[in-house]
């Protein structure tokens, strides 16, 4: 052994000594964890000791593994069985925020289920246990011991005075068993079980019987006051029987009412009634309203029907007027009306009500009847019409036009059976008198003050709203569902022809931009097509030619036809002749005669009279000339012809020449 300054790479300092490793020595009975090339007995604050399994050696970490928990500053796989768990940490005691322990598998939250069985488990540190779990001495269980009950999720011996009564409860829960096709061999299945509960009140349909919630009291038992089985009777007012029980109450409920302070569900027959209360003695109410088993005392017969005879009646044979049976209507209240509403039912059942049709009379007719004569109707007769909710046989002059409008109701028959046949009709609409017709919804027909859905076939032409004979000058028609209309111009998709708007063009004509119907196209599309729908256009496509009523390709335009402007033709069109092509007329052939005849008028001015009289047989003969030359064609046969002509003629003015020399 010698001194060094330092020990050398690779080496470990313990004790002012240089060690190949930390493990070396294997006399020592205590660890040595490693720590920036020193071996330390301690590790350092703020570090953690990570110590071998089978070696008394270790390291020293900043932060243990995920998987890991801190025990006494040491990273272990498992805490100890006496600690518990708290933010990955052992500790001997929970803390006071989370002072219950919960056992659940390593790395799982406490749900309540427990761990599986065989594998590690840990004591978590919690607030409050899992639903359908309890506390028991600081743990979280499934069941509390047998003679303990639970209050507040609690096993407790006995029940606080917060929850002085015992109730018997289902609960379930999760429970692990065999599982021979799951992965992990186990799988949860729900199981049942009864728990005594502290509670302040029973639950309904159960009572207290010894501070025990039971569904029926003993026998000697009877009676049932503020939810407690007791052997006394009621001290309440009422009571009403229940199955085998009796039950005290300060009130019978809507459904019930009162005989001899019982509650009943009806009161035995030939008794009397009074504010829902059975009694033996008479009314000593205004009417009553017998019924077939008892009879009701009341002040107000409205809920039952309508008085009559000084009694309630469900039925009034004559006519009601302010709730009372009349034999005839007051003249204040002359109008008769149909009605029906609802009354209850002889018992006062809770939601029992009948219906129930009457005659009223009334001063005015409600909304939305009409007054006819007498009577208050949901639509007029037939012929008549409808002003100021009155039926009319005739508009007045300030709503002199009649318009249909339908109506919601049924057929209406005459109250008192008068004007049966005119009021049986199940009349659908009615006539209303209106100021105008509702545009556009209805048109007007001067003839005969109606506005109509549509025109009739007299006067079927629409002008301003008004059905008409025909339209004005300078206006179109247009076929309409309702009939033909008077306007000033065709609407979109459709065309005009002949001052009538049309939907298609008729056979052997064009149609001209989308707007009309013509039988020759225009000069700006002065081609008509005739392949499908015909249609006039400005030329065919750049490759192509138009030839009768057709775009052909050039290659199409074969002898004897030939391309001319953009055109397949087989002569030149009026104005034009052939010479090598079509050419105009004026640029050659007149031009020609123009010339000559010019030129032969400066040579006769040197001629003599004589002379001049045979000029005029020459000149007519060029004219005749010139005329058969402009009707030239491009016929070969013709042009040839017209050259032997001119051939004949030569000797003529020869002759002329030498005779003119003489």
């Amino acid at each position: 052994m010698f001194c060094e300054y330092m020990c050398q790479g690779g080496e470990y300092t313990y004790k002012n000594t240089c060690l190949h490793s930390c493990a070396d020595d294997g006399k020592r009975n205590y660890y040595l964890f490693y720590y920036h090339q020193t071996c330390l007995e301690e590790c350092p604050a703020n570090y953690f000791s990570k110590k071998n399994e089978y070696y008394l050696v270790g390291k020293c970490v900043a932060s243990c593994a995920k998987d890991e928990f801190i025990n006494n500053n040491t990273c272990v796989e498992n805490c100890p069985v006496d600690t518990f768990v708290i933010n990955s940490s052992c500790v001997n005691k929970c803390p006071a925020k989370f002072p219950i322990n919960c056992l659940a598998e390593k790395g799982e939250k406490c749900n309540g289920d427990g761990p599986r069985p065989h594998t590690l488990s840990q004591k978590l540190c919690v607030s409050s246990c899992p639903k359908n779990t309890f506390i028991f001495s600081n743990a979280c269980v499934k069941e509390c011991p047998i003679s303990y009950r639970v209050s507040e999720q609690e096993c407790v011996s006995e029940c606080p005075k917060d929850f002085p009564l015992v109730q018997n409860k289902t609960i379930s829960y999760k429970t692990w068993i065999r599982c021979y096709y799951c992965l992990s061999g186990w799988e949860t299945t729900t199981q049942t079980d009864h728990i005594l509960e502290c509670v302040s009140e029973c639950r309904e349909g159960t009572v207290n019987f010894n501070s025990t919630c039971v569904y029926e009291c003993p026998y000697n038992y009877r009676y049932i006051e503020n939810g407690t089985c007791q052997m006394n009777a009621c001290t309440k007012q009422y009571m009403y029987n229940d199955s085998s029980n009796i039950i005290c109450t300060d009130s019978c409920g809507d459904e019930y009412f009162i005989y001899n302070n019982t509650c009943v569900k009806e009161c035995p027959n030939n008794v009397y009634i009074t504010n829902k209360t059975c009694h033996l003695d008479t009314c000593k109410t205004t009417y009553m309203y017998n019924t077939s088993s008892v009879i009701i005392c009341t002040d107000d017969c409205i809920k039952y029907g309508f008085i009559h005879d000084k009694a309630c009646a469900t039925k009034c044979p004559y006519y009601v007027f302010n709730g009372a049976c009349v034999l005839n209507c007051p003249e204040s209240h002359a109008l008769m009306v149909n009605q029906t509403r609802k009354i209850h039912c002889d018992y006062e059942q809770k939601n029992c009500n009948k219906t129930v049709s009457y005659t009223e009379c009334k001063n005015k007719c409600p909304q939305p009847l009409y007054k006819h004569k007498d009577l208050c109707l949901d639509v007029c007769p037939k012929s008549h019409f409808v002003f100021d909710q009155t039926c009319v046989a005739m508009c007045p002059q300030s709503h002199p036009f009649h318009q249909q409008m339908n109506v919601k109701g049924n057929k209406t028959n005459s109250p008192d059976g008068k004007d049966q046949q005119l009021l049986s009709q199940d009349v659908k609409y009615f006539n209303v008198c209106v100021v105008q017709c509702t545009y556009p919804r209805y048109l007007l027909d001067k003839a005969t003050y109606s506005c109509l859905d549509t025109c009739p076939n007299t006067t079927r032409y629409i002008h301003s709203n008004v059905c008409t004979t025909g339209c004005p000058k300078g206006k179109l028609s247009n076929e309409i569902k309702k009939g033909t209309e008077c306007i000033d111009n065709c609407p979109s998709k459709k065309l005009l022809f002949n001052k009538t708007c049309i939907q298609a063009c008729p056979q052997n004509t064009y149609n001209y931009n989308n707007s009309k119907c013509v039988f020759k196209c225009p000069d700006s599309q002065p081609l008509g097509l005739t392949s499908g729908k015909w249609r006039c256009i400005r030329s065919c496509e750049s490759y192509e030619l138009f030839k009768n009523g057709k775009c052909i390709s050039e290659s199409d335009c074969e002898e004897p036809y030939f391309a001319f402007e953009n055109t397949c033709v087989n002569t030149c069109p009026e104005g034009y002749i052939w010479v090598n092509g079509c050419g105009k007329r004026w640029s050659q052939t007149e031009t020609i005669v123009t010339v000559v005849t010019l030129s032969i008028f400066i040579i006769l001015a040197f001629w003599c009279r004589v002379t001049l009289k045979e000029y005029f047989i020459v000149l007519s003969m060029i004219i005749i000339k010139a005329d058969v030359y402009c009707n030239m064609n491009s016929d070969e046969s013709l042009v040839a012809e017209y050259d032997n002509q001119n051939e004949d003629e030569q000797p003529l003015l020869i002759e002329l020449d030498e005779h003119e020399e003489t």
